[in-house]
């Protein structure tokens, strides 16, 4: 049984070979870090992303021009969020709109940084009610958008390189050009057999010539 399972895994990955690329895999890790650090209605959209792409790579399916798409509209989502976020640490953001407020809770934003404009606003302090991973969520998702776009690019590249071709089919093709090689050298020796057999008999027949003229003369 195990012995079956194997051979079908094998089987599959023949005709899927593009199913082993490690850039798209990559991606869905980083978008479940960046989907699971902190709870917001975008971390829900790209935690959505991952279950969808990851369950149509897992029945065998390649993640290729549809899914760069994807990742481009991915990019977009992850570039506002980012921006929200960095705009969000200015005073007169979190002045206008709190922490508590249903809206900023959404869009998961946090007051990481603090500062106040009625003293120097250069004076900035971090906010340490939150914990590492309310901090290390900007940085991880600037990684995540350049890894969407890197991976992007190369899924969208027409230019594929080809892949060489198995052992077996090289093995196959040596074999064939053998053949041709020694089919070849036949012919020609066969060829240069001929013409030596000729040769030969415009040789003896000059030599009867010439032996018929020395009779005629005698």
């Amino acid at each position: 049984m195990m012995y079956y399972s194997t051979t079908i895994l094998v089987q599959c990955d023949k005709k899927h070979p593009e199913i082993n690329s490690p850039a798209p895999l990559f991606c869905l890790a980083m978008l479940f870090v960046i989907a699971v650090l902190r709870p917001s209605a975008p971390a829900g959209f790209y935690f959505l992303i991952f279950l969808l792409s990851g369950s149509y790579w897992a029945t065998y399916n390649s993640l290729r021009r549809g899914f760069s798409v994807l990742l481009r509209f991915l990019m977009l989502v992850i570039a506002l969020h980012s921006v929200c976020i960095v705009a969000y640490q200015t005073p007169w953001a979190q002045y206008y709109l709190s922490s508590d407020n249903l809206i900023a809770r959404l869009i998961g934003l946090e007051p990481l940084v603090l500062s106040s404009c009625d003293r120097d606003i250069r004076v900035m302090s971090y906010n340490l009610k939150y914990s590492f991973d309310s901090f290390i969520l900007p940085i991880l998702m600037l990684l995540t958008y350049f890894v969407l776009a890197l991976t992007a690019k190369c899924l969208s590249n027409p230019n594929v390189t080809a892949k060489p071709k198995p052992v077996i089919a090289q093995l196959e093709n040596g074999s064939k050009l053998a053949r041709q090689i020694s089919r070849i050298t036949t012919h020609s020796s066969r060829g240069s057999k001929k013409d030596s057999w000729k040769r030969a008999q415009r040789l003896t027949g000059l030599y009867d010539e010439e032996f018929s003229i020395f009779q005629h003369k005698w």
